[in-house]
């Protein structure tokens, strides 16, 4: 082979290698898909592979239900690149996009949520769940959190959360709305996350990304526009709130809580 020959099979190569890199992960569809939700509200009560099947919204605000429910261990919901939204409901919305409580191995991904109080609310009020993985969704305009997770050995990444906040529900004390792009509880690990802009009512802080527990860590992630960068509730635990590496905060006033231990200089600012 020519040297001339050799060098535009290797740009070739490298030019497809890149090209494989920039494709983002590919919804399930028919491929891995048993069941497919078709409407609004859906109760998960088996372990399965559940899909969209389309672009789903919802108008209805009853106080603190969802739109999908999810009430079964080890259970994969792949929106398929379509979107969950309820946002017709209007700041005042008491609804969860997503929600599963006191279950383990739940796997949510690949597609939108947008205009709910809790766009994915994996809950953990008896301290039993684990092992849950949030990836590929694009949280925005949720009112109150976009992504919370509770549970052991859980993973939040490659997400987007934009613009969350608003929440005008009744349950807010004197009117008063916290906001959390991505709240978590754990350990776990949040790697490569984008929140974007989260906003409080009347005087409440907005966090980008909020860590619960001690032992988790956060890898490469980037938040713009918030009260405060990374929060981390602060206890005597000698076991560090929550690890950080690699990530940045733009425009935050508070970049990052005290309670947040950062590893070196590789955190800006």
């Amino acid at each position: 082979m020519s040297i001339r020959a050799e060098t535009i099979t290797k740009m070739t190569v490298g030019a497809l290698m890149a090209a494989a890199l920039a494709v983002p992960a590919a919804a399930d569809e028919t491929l891995l898909c048993s069941r497919y939700i078709a409407a609004l509200p859906y109760r998960i009560t088996a372990p399965g592979h559940y899909c969209l099947a389309s672009n789903l919204s919802t108008s209805a605000n009853p106080a603190f239900t969802s739109a999908i429910t999810i009430d079964a261990d080890s259970v994969v919901l792949d929106l398929n690149q379509f979107t969950l939204d309820g946002s017709a409901a209007g700041t005042g919305t008491g609804v969860q996009g997503i929600l599963a409580a006191d279950h383990s191995f739940i796997m949510v991904r690949n597609g939108v949520i947008r205009g709910f109080w809790v766009g994915i609310h994996l809950a953990n009020p008896s301290g039993a769940a684990s092992g849950h993985t949030v990836e590929n969704i694009w949280a925005d305009r949720n009112t109150r959190t976009g992504i919370e997770t509770r549970g052991l050995r859980s993973v939040v990444r490659k997400n987007v959360v934009t613009d969350t906040g608003g929440s005008t529900n009744p349950s807010n004390t004197g009117g008063v709305a916290y906001a959390f792009g991505i709240d978590v509880g754990g350990p776990v690990s949040v790697i490569d996350n984008q929140v974007t802009r989260a906003f409080g009512i009347n005087g409440a802080h907005a966090v980008g990304i909020m860590f619960a527990d001690q032992g988790s860590i956060a890898i490469n992630n980037r938040v713009v526009d918030a009260d405060v960068g990374f929060g981390c509730v602060s206890n005597s635990d000698t076991l560090p709130q929550a690890v950080l590496r690699d990530n940045v905060v733009l425009n935050a006033p508070e970049p990052y809580a005290p309670s947040c231990t950062k590893i070196g200089a590789t955190n800006f600012p």
